[in-house]
């Protein structure tokens, strides 16, 4: 099912590593963790405060599920907000540890729309999930380790690109600093 966002001007999308590169070199993954989260709820939050109602989540584990975990808890206070799942292909969650498959489950049912985009596996089905959720968004929010490289560093490369404004949380310095990148 495709759905087209008639309201891309209030529209949010996430990006993100995954759990084993977000916390790599890191000894307390807990407290790592917990930081992450206090950052994208901070920026969830602001979002909402600037009438963002249309939340895009790639439902992959790491950023993208957290995300969209916080987005959930915002619209059980305020029914405006929309949550939007959209995955590649039916078994994303397949390879997930328990935990992440969990949070899949729980958030694709939560979830007000659900797109997938391909029945089955196929190449550079992620990088094309990746580039849906920037063509229907006007803020790309991304927790971002510097790698331009990387399917995260590819989507803030393209939302750019797309005159997408990026707000992107930086793990590589321990303070966690703050970039918006508006459009021109």
């Amino acid at each position: 099912m495709l759905f087209l966002n008639t309201n891309i001007k209030h529209s949010v999308c996430f990006s993100g590593h995954r759990p084993e590169k977000l916390f790599a070199n890191c000894i307390n993954k807990e407290k790592q963790f917990q930081k992450i989260h206090d950052y994208l709820y901070e920026q969830i939050s602001d979002a909402i405060n600037e009438d963002f109602t249309d939340f895009y989540c790639g439902m992959a584990q790491g950023i993208d599920l957290m995300a969209s975990d916080i987005v959930l808890s915002f619209r059980n206070h305020n029914p405006q907000i929309k949550h939007h799942a959209v995955y590649p292909f039916p078994n994303q969650y397949s390879k997930y540890s328990p935990y992440w498959k969990n949070l899949f489950m729980n958030v694709l049912t939560k979830s007000d729309t659900n797109t997938v985009l391909n029945p089955k596996f196929v190449r550079g089905c992620y990088q094309a999930r990746n580039r849906y959720l920037v063509d229907h968004c006007s803020r790309l929010i991304a927790v971002f380790d510097g790698d331009f490289n990387s399917v995260t560093g590819q989507t803030i490369k393209y939302a750019i690109k797309k005159n997408i404004e990026v707000i992107v949380i930086h793990i590589s310095d321990d303070s966690f600093p703050i970039e918006i990148i508006s459009p021109l």
